[in-house]
């Protein structure tokens, strides 16, 4: 699949980046609630005929917030992750999807 290949790669990458200095990690987020998921929620929940305004259910009930990825980033950008090379970070709050 594509994301097998794409964490072969970053592995491999980070594997060898390290003697120049780069460090190389992939983040894997789960569902974030940005406009385009509010979206496909609303549009789920006509489809389904439940309120489109409960944010507790479907994806909006179970996604982050763009925060939580910005802040994930900003660590790994960090000196505090300078020994994380050549992996995937999965941010999806404990879910699996």
């Amino acid at each position: 699949s594509g994301n097998a290949a794409l964490m072969a790669l970053t592995r491999a990458i980070g594997g060898t980046s390290r003697a120049d200095g780069v460090r190389v990690v992939g983040i894997n987020p789960g569902p974030i609630a940005t406009d385009r998921l509010r979206l496909l929620h609303r549009q789920l929940a006509a489809i389904e005929g439940h309120d489109p305004d409960d944010t507790t259910v479907g994806l909006l009930g179970q996604a982050g917030q763009p925060e939580d990825i910005g802040n994930l980033i900003a660590f790994l950008a960090s000196p505090r992750a300078a020994f994380i090379n050549g992996t995937i970070i999965t941010a999806d709050g404990g879910h699996r999807y």
